[in-house]
């Protein structure tokens, strides 16, 4: 993103019957005495927020808020850029912004190719301004997947294959370019000499267990695929999964068992006795199966791992953020669950926790919680208070609908937000607080801002500097469309034929797939998955999460967080991040703010980006 705050604060001109931009001032005066009355009208702010890349047949969004202006202004923003072909792009909009309000002015790009481009922004009146910035040209806005009917094939064998072209928000792309494009894209898949699988192995055996419980147990089936019971000889094999730092590892000696199979088995392993383990906090095991088939002997195999536990259950603490602010409250939940994530529910053992604000654990303090229903105890801590910072919990609520809950050790007048997805401005907005530390306000978490929507929150205080924070919001649903299929009747002999019946959204496309099963338990991986679209829409567009601090590694820790920069909330709000300050208070401005001189350095780093002359 572009970010460009303005501050405009001119001097007073001491004269008689003079009037000076920003202030008023009037002053009659005579020989032996003069009576001079001053009219004060605060300070003038702009941001305008864009993203710093644009892409062909996309929307590109500027965000512009207006601070300090007692009439509307009119902004203008215009996108060009001289094109390698020689052509010449041009594309602007005009808007009016309300005082203390934030508008967002929305650019279609058309079918566009790579060239050099220049954001300029404009305040027409209310504000007068004139700012630009270069912005870079990245040409991929569609994706393109390529799915085989199979992972591995023999030789000699044909390959089936399908492409989906689809735009940055996984629809299909149905806009062709204006020129012709050279872009390669590739698909691996394996040739080998093979004998497909005739049955399928498998164990069921419980992925966790108490030391305790002295007896491990394990079930192997061996089934045909199509559904018929294998008869042969199982070996199963166990021993524990040891990790060593040395050069020769630990070793121990695994248990093997050889017994009949027909379709299913059932062997039991003794902690103690057989593995030879103690009671330790936590030890995972592996349990290995091989299937001979009695008439071809033929053999299948298949592995699981079991989790030994020597407590019954977990604790988590579950952070609202990775850093507290001094002064404001700070929410925690603890989680108890079992080993396999469904909620402890105990209603007469309370929870006993200790806290402080320091590494010191003899001075934290005792407090006891009962569980709710879902396993959590809810916490709130209330940090030593500090000078100004701005925190904001997340509350999600019903219907899609994200509550961003504000809080500062100031008092707060206006507020400006911000919401980031996928590398975009997707919403925008200004709040007006009448002199409170608590407010709160709302967005509708739409498909666009998936799978993580990226808020920034900011205000600018009465000297000129900037508080901000920001925080990430993972969202669920990242598809807009969904499948559905079933095929009747479940079982068919060979030659006769089987209904589908598949559901989506209208006037969706939909592709089939038929495999043999036996190739899909040799070897996957040719199918288009869930997990590669997530990947394709994040690609590009990740927002760093600034509260996570390297220096920490405990996860009961919470650390308190500095003031934080401007410029280091927006720059990491995104991937590729400007942030620009301008301030003309000359000759008024001195290097006296708060917290020493950080701010102070902050502002002679950036003063010499479109500093007027004084």
């Amino acid at each position: 993103m572009i970010y460009d705050y303005f501050y405009c604060q001119y001097g007073l001109a001491v004269a008689a019957h003079s009037t000076a931009v920003g202030n008023h001032f009037k002053c009659t005066g005579r020989t032996a005495s003069s009576v001079c009355t001053i009219f004060s009208v605060p300070p003038r702010y702009y941001t305008i927020i864009a993203p710093k890349v644009i892409r062909p047949d996309s929307e590109y969004h500027v965000a512009a808020s207006i601070t300090g202006v007692s009439t509307p202004s009119t902004i203008y923003v215009e996108l060009t850029g001289t094109l390698d072909s020689g052509r010449i792009f041009n594309i602007s909009r005009t808007a009016i912004v309300e005082p203390y309000s934030t508008k967002i002015l929305q650019l279609d790009i058309g079918e566009t190719t790579p060239g050099k481009y220049t954001l300029a922004a404009r305040g027409l009146s209310g504000i007068n301004f004139s700012k630009s910035k270069e912005i870079e040209y990245v040409h991929k806005s569609y994706s393109v997947f390529i799915q085989t009917d199979r992972a591995i094939y023999k030789p000699g064998h044909k390959v089936m294959f399908r492409c989906l072209i689809l735009d940055s928000r996984l629809r299909p792309s149905i806009v062709g370019p204006a020129e012709v494009y050279m872009v390669t894209f590739e698909k691996e898949f394996e040739v080998a000499e093979y004998v497909l699988p005739n049955f399928e192995v498998t164990i069921d055996s419980p992925k966790h267990v108490q030391f305790k419980e002295s007896k491990v147990a394990a079930t192997v089936h061996a089934r045909y695929t199509y559904g018929k019971p294998v008869k042969g000889e199982a070996t199963i094999t166990a021993y524990p999964d040891i990790f060593s730092g040395v050069i020769q590892p630990i070793f121990q000696q695994p248990v093997r068992k050889v017994v009949p199979i027909d379709g299913k088995v059932t062997v039991d392993f003794d902690i103690l006795t057989e593995l030879r383990l103690t009671d330790e906090y936590e030890r995972p095991i592996m349990i290995d199966a091989v299937v001979e088939e009695e008439l071809t002997t033929r053999r299948q195999n298949t592995s699981v791992q079991v989790t030994l536990h020597k407590h019954k259950y977990t604790m988590e603490l579950i952070k609202s953020s990775e850093y507290f602010k001094p002064g404001l409250k700070y929410t925690a939940f603890i989680k108890m669950t079992y080993h396999d994530g469904s909620p402890v529910q105990d209603t007469k053992n309370p929870v006993l926790i200790a806290y402080g604000y320091t590494y010191n654990q003899s001075a934290y303090s005792n407090i006891t919680r009962m569980l709710d229903k879902n396993g959590m105890v809810q916490l709130d801590f209330y940090p030593p208070r500090a000078k100004d910072n701005i925190s904001f919990p997340l509350n999600i609520e019903v219907n899609d609908y994200v509550e961003i809950e504000v809080n500062s050790t100031a008092p707060l007048k206006y507020i400006s937000y911000e919401v980031l997805g996928r590398g975009d401005i997707l919403d925008a907005g200004s709040i007006y607080v009448p002199d409170k530390h608590t407010t709160s306000f709302k967005f509708l978490a739409t498909y666009v801002m998936a799978p993580t929507a990226h808020v920034i929150v900011y205000y600018v205080r009465a000297d000129g500097e900037v508080i901000a924070d920001s925080l990430d919001v993972e969202l669920a649903g990242v598809l807009q469309n969904f499948v559905n299929i079933t095929a009747t009747p479940g079982e068919v002999a060979p030659g006769e034929s089987v209904n589908l019946a598949i559901s989506a959204r209208p006037n969706s496309f939909v592709a089939l797939l038929g495999v043999d099963q036996r190739s899909i338990l040799l070897k996957s991986g040719n199918d288009i998955s869930y997990k590669t679209g997530v990947v394709i829409l994040t690609n590009g567009y990740v927002h760093e999460n600034f509260a996570i601090r390297n220096t920490i590694s405990q996860d009961q820790y919470i650390t308190p967080s500095d003031r934080r920069d401007p410029s280091k909330v927006r720059t990491d709000s995104g991937r590729q991040v400007l942030f620009y300050l301008t301030v003309k208070m000359c000759p008024l401005w001195v290097e006296t703010v708060v917290e020493g001189n950080r701010i102070a350095r902050f502002l002679a780093a950036m003063i010499g980006w479109w500093l007027p002359h004084c």
